[in-house]
Formats: C-alpha cells, structure tokens, sequence
C-alpha cells in the first residue's frame, strides 16, 4: 500500500464517507462541522457547519449529502452545504444510524423505532417498531436488497425483511456478548462481518478475532466456513470492493493494517503511523482508495496503484470548483494608463502615507535651456528648433525634476549593470558622450514604495528589476556586500528561503545532505538531493546571488505539501487563509519547518551512527540523531489509572501561546517568561476522551509527554496568538527571548532556565542532565506597512564567530547587532527559533558521514529512460582507464533550452516598455567533451536530452535545435535523462575541478542553476573581447573568421557549439604563443564592422 494524501483537520474526527457520485471524501467532526476533500491530495473543496453537535454518519445521493447527527437528519447541497430539508427527534430521543433503501433514508433512534423517511420530501413516511423491547436501537444498519442487517448496542444482529408489513424480524443471531464495534457486508451480499466486545466476568474486553456468517439466506444466518486470522484484535472491518474485491481487511486501534482472503491466508499488514487511534476506514466504489481517520484529526488517503489510473468512482461527475476572486488592481506610478483609466501622477497621491514636514513641491520652474541648444536654434514662424548636441538628455523627454530626484536618492535602488557600464564610459577627454545615467523611463525612476516607511530599510521587501537585457542586468551586489549568498525571489513558493537559510547553516544537516549528493539516490524527486545541489551552490557562491529553483521546483511536485497547505495561492485547511493574507506566510512557514524536517529524514535513512557515546541510537535516522528530540507519550485513564507509552522522535516543538485578557492585570505583564512558556511545551499535558480498553468504556484520558534526553538542537514554532495586543506586548522588546539557555534533566523532570536572567548553579543538580544552548537561528515575520494584507519572512542567523549576526532578507544580506536579533515590534515579530548546543560539534562525529561510493558508474552508464532499439547515441561515455580525472581536466560545455514561460511585458505612458516577467527557460540539452589534447580531443561524452514534464510554449527551435517530440519519453529517439542525473553529472565535474570552456557560459550557469567557480571558467566570450568597443562577438562570427568554419547555418547543435568554443580556445592559446593575438583581434573588429558582424559565405 501507498499513501498517497495525508491532512490534518485540527479537530476530531468522528466518521468519513467517500462519495458515490463525485470524487470527494466527506469528514464529519465532533463540533459539527463537515468537510469534503480531493483525492489524492486531499485539498480542501467544502467546508462548514452542519450540526451543533457531533457528526455520527454521512451518507452521499444523487440528491446531496446527508448528515445524521444526535439531534438532527439533514440533506444539504453537496458544494455549499445549505439544507434541502431537515428533521429532528422527538421528545429527548436522538438518532443513532440510517441506511439509504431505494428513494427512502431508514433511521434509528435511541428509543428503538425505525424511521423511513422520504428523499426527495424530507417528511417521516412511515415508522416501524423496535423488535425487542429490552434491546436498545441499532448502531449500524446495512442494506442487503431489501433486507435490512441491523446490529444493536447489545451484540445481537436482526434481520429485518422490507418487503413484509412492519419490517418485521425474519432472523436474530448473536454475534457478541458485548458491544458491536463494526459491520460490513460484501458486494454479493453474501457474507457479513463484525468487530466487537464480549463480556468476561464484568469486564467488557474486545474479541481477539472477528466474526464472519454465511447469509446467503438471510431467515437461516450461521457461522461461516471461512477462516479468519486469529489473535488479530481487529477494530473495523472491510471487504474488498471492486473486480478484484475478494480480500477482506482488518485494522486495529492502534493503526495496524492486515489482508487475509475468504481461505484465511493472511498477506503482510503495514502500518499506518497514526496520529493517536484509529477511528474509522471506508472504501471508495471502485476499491481503488480506502481513507485512515485517527482521533488526532489526520485523514490519510491509501492505495496499491503505482500511477494516477485510481480512481474514486468508475462513472463520476466533474466536482463544482469555485469562480475565482478578481484580481485586485493595485495602482502605483508605475501602472499604465490603460489598467484602469486613471490620470497619471508624478508625484504622491494624498492617500500615500504624509511626509513629518508636510511639505509637498509645487510650481516647478522650467528646465534652463542650455546654451550649446540656443546657439543652434532656427525658427519656423513663432516656433523654434535645434539639433541635440548630445548632452546627455533624450528627446521629446522632460527633464528629471527635483521632485524626481529626491525620490530615487530616496529610494536609494541599484542601477543596472549596462547603465553602470555606460557611466563608466560616459567621460572621455572632458566631454559627455550619451545619455549617461538616464533610466529607460523616467516613470521607473519616479517610484519610491518606502521612501516614508516606518519599516527599516534591511527589511524592506527587495524586489527584482528587468531591463531589456534580463535579470543578469540587475545588480544583486548592490544588496550583499558579505561572503554569504542570498536566494532570489523570483520564483513560486519562495517564502522558503528564510527556511533554506537556517539548513545551510546547521551544520550537520549540511553535511548530511551533501553526502546524500555524493551517492545515486533513486528517487526522481528527492527533496535531500535538492537540498544537498543548493547548498553547494551556497557555499561556492561566496557571497553571489543564488537561487532555489530545482528545489521549489521538487518541492512543489510534492502532493503531501500541497494538502497540507504550503503552496502559495492554495488555500490552507487549517486557517481558511491564502497566501497573501495576513499572517498567512507564518503560518506556511510552521508547517514547511515541520514537513521538510519530516521529509527529508525519511530520504537520508539510517546506516551511521553519528551520536558519540550513544550506542543506543538503534534503526535512528540521520536526521533524527541530528535534530530529533526523543519523547515518551503516556496516555493514562483517570479511571482505572493505566498507564501506555509510546516512543516518538519530534524535529520541532510549538510554543503556542494565547492571550487571555485580564482588566487587573496590567498589560506587558500578560505575556509569561520564555523559559516558563518553552517549559510548559516541551513536557505537555493534554487531557482528552477516549476509549479505555481496561475499563471498556469512555474515559477521561490524560496525555503527558515525557523528554527522554536532551538533544542537540531545539526547533521552535513560535504561534503567538496576541490578538490586538500584540504592538503593547512585542513594541520594542529585546529581552523576551534569551540569548542562551540551560535544559535540565533529572528523572521525567524538565527545567528550563534563561542563563542570562535566572540563577542557575550546576552543582545544585547532581546526577541531572544539563545541556546549554545558544540562539543560533530566528525567523521573522515582517508586515509591510504600506499594505497590511502583505507580509514576507527574513532570517537573523548567527554564521560564525568572526562574521556574527547576519541578517537575510532574500537577496539582501548585511550584518547586524544582537540587539536587533531579539527585538521586536508591530511589524516584526517571530515564527520560527532554533537553539543549539555549545558543545554539539564534539558530540556529533560527521566523519562517519564519508561519501564510500563513487559517481563515476553514473558518468560510465548512462541511466536513460527511454530504452529503444532506434535510439540515436551520439556521444562516447567516459571508459574506467579515464578515471579518476585529474584536477584542471579541460572540457568543453554547451546547452539548450526550450521556453516554459513567455515574458510578460508593459508599454508606459511614456512609451518604454518594462518587463514584468522575464520568459522561464529550462534545460532541454547538455553536452560536455573532452577537452585535453589526444586521439578523443572534442569527443563528447555526455549529451544527454532532458525529460520535461512541465508544458512548453516554445521550443525555440532556431536556437536550441530542439524539436516537437525530443523531450517526451513515449516517442522520442534521443537519450532522455532525468534534470536531476544530468544535474548531478555536471556537479561531479564541478566538484573534481574541472576547467570549463565554453561561449557565453555565464547566462547557461545560471539557466541550469549551478554556480561553478571562476578560476574553471574559460568563456571565449570573454577572451575575445575589447571593452572600449562594447560589443560582444557571436561565436558564429568568431568561427568563421578565426577558424574558417560556418557553424549554426540552420539550427544550433550544442556538440557543435561546444567543440567550436574549444577550439577557439585552443587557436587562442596559439595567438598568444606567437605574440599576436591583440593584433588579430584588432583586425576581427575591422573585419566585423565592414561585413557588419555577420557571416557573408566563404571567408
């Protein structure tokens, strides 16, 4: 079996129903409320309130849903649940089952009669006693084409017969002495099934097997034949629905899963790793999916198909999704006209936040025309003109007002590196040649977001800016000026990078992840790997602008993520909220801090034990060994007083916290110690109904958790429900959160005590054990005052002890003081800490982390993944007597990419256009080879095609020589790879340190999303080159005239490209022997200008 979906309600959940007509699961809860979710993400699709007590059982019609609970019946609108009719008991009865029976719903009642009640009317038709007098009312009902399966409270089955007058009792059978737990009935309705209690002496125990009846006529029920498991203690009970629906399943409490067919052969259970006990299981029509329910409000989604064939129903109708909200047009000075109509403003609206001297300019004067225009000046009747001498000014264009200027000092932003170029450029003999610095529109120049913000400017939200000539004109280095390396934000989902940030710099974790990089892993959509390939590109970055887009991209494809509500724009379960709604990005970041911890502990597996001095880590996963704190959760019943454990390994602790106003109790004194609050936390007490399995009954069930041993690192999620208060408790508070603090362990004890406020003395706890830690790593939410409705998290992480506190806000990244580290305020405030260990490092053995197999079986054997006979290999992988490549082995690198994304575009006002969007490229082809004079010199040995899943706009096939059909497996005829083996092919290279060559490597690096240092960087883009001349040559253009080769004349080939770029190279290091080499380029130049730089035939 796999699990396919998993969510949380954060309610208990009392049944589940899968809906025969739609692809939908209903859950109903204890407060009332019911939901419907999608399979197999299990999104959200319906949520609300049905009944003002507890959901007992939903049954689903072509009609709509209908809900039973204690008081009411109700048949409510499947997509807006409003009610189409509803009843209610009479007098101090209540309601405990229903069943459908053709157009009718049967319902019983406590007091034991049997309604039938009319689908379509809602009104009671007829009313149908109970049987036995003393017997109490039936707790499940099963349909058996006109006989009804009835099962009481008292372990007794009826059989009712609807086709006589009264329904009256055709058969009785006792299947327990106890309670009936669950029933079912097989499709052929020939075999029934039940769960149950039985009396021994005044104990009521649950039987240790199930018990099944032959009722293949139902006036004469027997015991069947068959055989069942013995001993299993099952709770619920299932047969097996669908074609292949001849297996029986059985599930314990405790979230134990069996199979066993009707000869009693019983196959190998799995376990569903519940959270708390099992409520309740359902089968879709189709035998496809069955739903886990658990009293700790999880619905997990199971199925045994590999692919996406399951289905819910054979025959369904589409699910109703609701319209869209419109897009909110935000209107700023950079907006065109044609948005929305409005005039166009240069200068702040009234709305915008006032400046403190509430001083606005008016009345600008006009521009003094220089003398050098008025010189030159000819008139046509009362109107004059002159020639633009070139001094610096555009045509048609007003000149930059004060007004202008003091908002771009104000905005205080980078230019781009063209326009730094051209500045540099700008001053040659005393004299101005261009335009200078001028902006492409002086609309761009005019926007200012922050210039009054009460915000600081290190955490002002840093957005990226286009020009004609892309992203790699923006300046990232106007923002870092530290050897640490930022993550852009251009990209879906990344509200993560402040997440990102923190694992890097965890140590362990880092080095875990790279050793997971240093190993074939099989997964195609391995989160770790990704995890490991980023945080190379950190550390090679020193300091260079990176991005996370192979690891979004990954995380993004994870259906688990996305039900659990940490996409942006997917509406969480848990909030109702969206991203971009207050708080929202809080609330994302609690649960991807928990699910990646989660995820990509299962992906690093076990195998090395890295804890010194802990021989007990047994089956331990590395991550666990790392950041896992080992807890006990005790249930007791406040009853009988029996206690059960159970170990668990947690990655991140909440510290919630809700304020309870008090009129006596002034203000900033509501909100309770740090230590005291992680306190009560780590060791919590819980109390809960539950089932008591000693005392047979519902009882009060209490839940401590119980710290075992004191871990390396402590995860917290900060959820501070602070109401309005919040700017009275947080305003200016630097001394809530401690800087270091000291955990003491004595027996099931746990202190916790802030260093740096209590006393604290080790001698007064001997035999205790006593760990300190340091903050290392805070998250905060930052909320933009300009537009309360936005928000965005920064990280403050300490990166060592020479560079200190450094703050990441994206791409920005500057050092800060301590003090800021812990001070907060209305629009900062704190989602996410980790404390470490000080003495972590000597208690954590990472040499046992060695990477003991080598890549150089996945650079020998390609893992290709459309296997045919008609495949076209054009490349010769690297032979064994090759290896092991020596550092500085040359090769030459080309790739190709396809368009995934066009460029979104504006036209202003004033005419210039500016980029939204830039277009979304992706890694359709790479080549590589060999580089190093010899017999292979210029052979390829990797040219590997990429399997895109994701939908192309273009193939650029000009350019790319990609055509329709080379990147899909099913027809194509060239070696497809995964992005993940090529990538980590390339990250091999890289990592043995390799030398580079290439033609415009700069941009293919970072399409590919790998940064490679530059001492193996050789870009013949670079080497021919003069910058006073400002163009750059093609490598077509450099072929031709430097190797009398025409390259490129229909498509582009990246072996032929790469195999130019390399010769290039080798005919430079010719030039440059035989001292020529500024000559020849000189007369290249010359050349390109006569010919204009293209290619005219045979040279």
């Amino acid at each position: 079996m796999n699990r396919v979906g998993i969510v949380d309600t954060l309610t208990t959940i009392t049944t589940s129903h899968f809906d025969y007509c739609e692809a939908l699961i209903w859950i109903g809860t204890e407060t009332g409320r019911v939901l419907s979710l999608l399979p197999p993400t299990l999104a959200l699709h319906t949520s609300g309130y049905a009944a003002n007590t507890a959901i007992r059982q939903l049954l689903t019609t072509d009609k709509g849903l209908i809900v039973l609970s204690d008081f009411s019946v109700s048949l409510r609108a499947r997509h807006s649940l409003s009610p189409i009719w509803s009843i209610s008991p009479s007098g101090s009865d209540s309601f405990l089952s229903m069943v459908i029976s053709d157009s009718d719903v049967l319902i019983s009642t406590t007091y034991g009669a049997l309604l039938c009640v009319g689908l379509r009317s809602g009104t009671v038709l007829r009313s149908y006693g109970i049987a036995d007098s003393q017997q109490p009312g039936y707790v499940a009902i099963k349909n058996l084409k006109g006989t009804l399966c009835c099962a009481t409270a008292a372990g007794v089955i009826h059989f009712r017969d609807l086709r006589v007058q009264g329904a009256r009792v055709v058969a009785r059978m006792e299947a327990h002495s106890g309670l009936v737990g669950d029933m079912d009935v097989n499709q052929q309705g020939t075999s029934l099934a039940t769960t149950g209690y039985s009396l021994k002496g005044s104990q009521m125990l649950p039987d240790l097997s199930l018990k099944l009846f032959d009722i293949r006529t139902p006036t004469y029920p027997k015991p069947s034949i068959s055989a069942t498991p013995p001993d299993s203690a099952p709770s619920f009970v299932r047969f097996g629905v669908g074609p292949g629906g001849k297996n029986m399943l059985g599930c314990q409490a405790t979230g134990q899963v069996f199979s066993w067919d009707m000869s009693g052969v019983v196959s190998e259970g799995f376990q569903t790793d519940l959270d708390g006990y099992m409520i309740g299981i359902d089968y879709c029509s189709t035998g496809d999916y069955f739903s886990v329910t658990s009293s700790g409000g999880t619905v997990s989604l199971w199925t045994e198909k590999k692919d996406d064939s399951a289905q819910v129903n054979a025959y369904e109708r589409e699910s109703l999704t609701v319209d869209p909200l419109p897009e909110i047009i935000r209107v700023d000075d950079n907006s065109p006209l044609s948005l929305v109509g409005m005039p166009y403003y240069t200068s702040k609206l009234l709305s915008a936040t006032w400046s403190p001297q509430l001083t606005f300019e008016v009345g600008q004067p006009p521009a003094r025309i220089p003398k050098e225009v008025l010189a030159d000046v000819k008139k046509s009747d009362f109107v004059g003109y002159a020639r633009n001498p070139g001094i610096g000014s555009r045509r048609n264009q007003t000149q930059r007002s004060v007004l202008m200027e003091t908002v771009r000092k104000a905005e205080d932003g980078p230019k781009f590196r063209s326009e730094q170029e051209r500045e540099g450029l700008m001053s040659k003999g005393g004299k101005l040649i261009g335009r200078g610095g001028a902006r492409d529109s002086p609309i761009l120049e005019a926007s200012s977001t922050f210039v009054n913000s009460s915000i600081p400017k290190p955490y002002r939200q840093v957005q990226i800016k286009y020009s004609k000539f892309g992203v790699e004109d923006f300046d990232f280095g106007f923002y870092n000026k530290t050897p640490y390396s930022g993550l852009e934000t251009h990209i879906k989902n990344s509200y993560c990078n402040s997440m990102l940030q923190l694992l890097f710099f965890t140590i362990p974790l880092r080095e875990v992840a790279k050793s997971h990089i240093g190993k074939i892993c099989p997964k195609p959509n391995c989160l770790l790997c990704e995890l490991g390939f980023l945080f190379r590109m950190l550390e090679d970055g020193k300091g260079a602008n990176c991005q996370a887009t192979n690891f979004l991209y990954a995380f993004g494809k994870v259906p688990q993520a996305g039900a659990l509500g940490l996409f942006e724009h997917d509406v969480t379960i848990a909030t109702g909220s969206s991203a971009g709604t207050d708080n929202s990005f809080s609330v994302m970041m609690h649960g991807f801090h928990r699910f990646i911890l989660e995820t990509i502990s299962s992906e690093a597996g076990g195998g090395s034990d890295l804890l010194i001095g802990h021989p007990d880590q047994g089956n331990s996963t590395l991550v666990q060994q790392i950041m896992g704190l080992q807890v006990k959760n005790v249930s007791s019943c406040q009853g009988c007083k029996k206690e059960e454990g159970r170990d668990t390994v947690q990655f991140v602790v909440d510290v919630a916290f809700k304020l309870k106003s008090d009129e006596k109790i002034p203000v900033d004194s509501l909100l309770p110690k740090f230590g005291i609050l992680l306190q009560d936390n780590l060791q919590k007490e819980t109390s809960a109904k539950a089932w008591c399995s000693h005392c047979n009954k519902y009882q009060m069930m209490t839940q401590n958790k119980i710290v075992k041993n004191l871990p390396n690192y402590i995860s917290l999620n900060l959820k501070m429900n602070l109401g309005d208060e919040v700017e009275s408790l947080m305003e200016g508070r630097q001394d809530w959160i401690p800087m270091r603090i000291a955990l003491v362990l004595h027996g099931k004890t746990l202190t916790v005590f802030e260093l740096d406020k209590d006393a604290f003395s080790v001698d007064e706890y001997d035999g205790a054990e006593i760990a300190i830690y340091d903050l290392k790593s805070v998250i905060s939410e930052v909320k933009n005052d300009s537009d309360s409705g936005k928000s965005h998290l920064v990280s403050h992480i300490y990166a060592d002890e020479q560079s200190e506190w450094i703050l990441f806000n994206d791409f920005s990244v500057q050092p800060i003081t301590p003090v800021e580290v812990t001070q907060f305020s209305k629009w900062k405030l704190p989602v996410v800490l980790q404390y470490t260990r000080v003495d972590a490092a000597s208690l954590i053995d990472l040499n046992k982390l060695a990477v003991k197999k080598s890549l150089e079986s996945l650079m020998v054997k390609n893992p290709v993944i459309n296997r045919r006979r008609d495949l076209a290999i054009s490349y010769l992988p690297l032979k064994l007597s090759e290896f092991p490549l020596k550092k500085g082995f040359i090769v030459a690198i080309d790739a190709e990419f396809v368009s995934l994304q066009k460029e979104e575009t504006e036209i202003r006002s004033d005419g210039s256009r500016s980029t939204i969007l830039p277009s979304k490229l992706g890694l359709a082809r790479v080549s590589v080879l060999r580089g190093e004079d010899g017999p292979l010199d210029g052979v390829p040995f990797i040219d590997d095609y990429i399997a895109i899943q994701d939908t192309i706009v273009d193939y650029l096939t000009e350019f790319s020589g990609i055509n329709l059909g080379d990147l899909d497996p099913s027809c194509s005829t060239r070696p497809l790879v995964p992005l993940k083996v090529a990538y980590q092919k390339l990250r091999y290279l890289v990592d043995i340190g390799c030398i580079f060559v290439g033609h415009g490597l700069k941009k293919d690096f970072r399409t590919i999303n790998i940064i490679v240092p530059p001492e193996q960087i050789i870009d013949t883009v670079d080497i021919f080159f003069i910058k006073e001349r400002q163009r750059k040559l093609s490598l077509r253009f450099l072929s031709w005239s430097l190797l009398n080769k025409d390259i490129q004349q229909t498509t582009h080939d990246s072996v032929e490209d790469a195999r130019a770029a390399l010769q290039l190279y080798k005919k430079y290091l010719s030039l440059v022997e035989d001292g020529v080499f500024e000559e020849v380029l000189e007369d290249i130049y010359k050349e390109g200008r006569r010919v204009n730089f293209t290619v005219t035939g045979n040279k």
